[in-house]
């Protein structure tokens, strides 16, 4: 049973009880991984139950807790801790299957390992090798092997979405970018890329053209809303430029804009940002991105 500690948030007003945790529950347990203190945030609540008038709630790795009281939330919280840990270690992402599977990824041997419930362990260099590894093991069991990843937040467990993903064509490449104080991060092959001023859509295109220049082929950004895709598009230039392309059997005319010295196609209908050094190369990327969609549900994006 993992230890659960209590402390008091002495920020804490109730006036601010949706933003601000009435306590932080610390676990006491021997751990490799995280190496600092974890301290889970529990959110205090009125609740509408005359028999229980308040409620407290936590998360663990993406697993909302909700409690009458904190006896019991500690004791939820010490379980989930303890569902979690595998080798001494708590999980670095969360990988999620279409159909609701969870595996958890975990460092391991310079690199990462995921667990599978009744399977085997599957290893990689990275979050992307990872998940590839995870999508053709659900594939050759006849599962569903649309994924989405979620980065667990080593202070407070918290699970943190990507803002985006940046993927080839052909989806051997499929790297999520995450949000830090620093700016925009992402890893490929065990190599940290961004950081330091990559803010904003110029962040995530400049991080783009920097894995694109790694691997000397095109890579594209893959966003979760159309919102996203706006503050794209807004961050770019126009050139009165338009490429043709084919939605659902209707013609769609996508815009040409410049960012920098590349030029950007965003397509609201994938959620995707194409760019490059030449139209014809970005009328070659949108069509080979159409195929695909055709071909098979999109993956690198599913939410």
């Amino acid at each position: 049973m993992v230890g659960v500690g209590l402390i008091p948030n002495l920020r804490f007003r109730e006036r601010l009880a949706d933003v601000e945790p009435k306590y932080f529950l610390e676990l006491e347990a021997d751990l490799d991984y995280p190496p600092g203190p974890v301290r889970v945030p529990a959110y205090w609540g009125h609740a509408p139950s005359p028999i229980a008038p308040e409620v407290y709630r936590a998360e663990v790795c993406g697993y909302r807790l909700e409690r009458a009281n904190l006896v019991a939330l500690r004791k939820d919280v010490s379980r989930a801790v303890g569902a979690f840990i595998w080798r001494r270690r708590l999980p670095v992402y969360i990988i999620i299957a279409r159909d609701f599977q969870v595996i958890p990824a975990y460092l391991a041997d310079g690199g990462l390992a995921a667990p599978v419930a009744a399977g085997p362990v599957l290893a990689a260099t990275d979050i992307t090798g990872l998940a590839a590894g995870v999508r053709d093991y659900l594939r050759a069991a006849g599962l569903h092997a649309d994924l989405t990843v979620g980065r667990v937040s080593p202070r407070d467990l918290r699970l943190e979405a990507p803002v985006a993903v940046l993927f080839s064509p052909d989806k051997d490449v499929w790297v999520p970018v995450f949000r830090e104080a620093s700016g925009l991060v992402c890893r490929w092959q065990g190599s940290a890329l961004g950081g330091e001023g990559y803010f904003g859509p110029a962040g995530l295109l400049r991080l783009r053209g920097e894995l694109a220049a790694r691997l000397g082929r095109p890579v594209s950004v893959g966003l979760f809303s159309p919102e996203d895709l706006g503050r794209v598009e807004a961050g770019c230039q126009p050139t009165g430029l338009s490429l043709p392309a084919v939605r659902n059997g209707a013609r769609l005319d996508l815009r040409v804009l410049r960012f920098g010295p590349e030029y950007v196609v965003c397509d609201p209908e994938a959620l995707a940002v194409h760019a490059g050094p030449a139209v014809e190369q970005l009328r070659a990327q949108v069509g080979a991105w159409a195929d695909r969609r055709a071909a098979e549900p999109v993956w690198p994006v599913s939410g």
